[in-house]
């Protein structure tokens, strides 16, 4: 991921009931630099899960399948 604007930018996942399963990023983030991350699995079922990203004047949700 990136971001437009410097400042703390959060992404965490949810599974389908809206519980936080996880903190995958929790720092400051630079414009014109991307982010990789990279979910361990191996504590989760297979299934739906949420991640949302949030940033200084964004929030973005999207959804992914964890296939083992």
């Amino acid at each position: 991921f990136s971001v437009a604007v410097a400042g703390r930018a959060t992404v965490e996942m949810f599974n389908i009931l809206g519980q936080r399963v996880s903190t995958l990023f929790n720092e400051n983030a630079e414009p014109g630099r991307y982010y990789n991350l990279q979910v361990d699995g191996a504590n989760m079922a297979s299934g739906v899960y949420f991640y949302t990203l949030r940033s200084t004047g964004r929030l973005d949700t999207r959804k992914m399948m964890l296939l083992k």
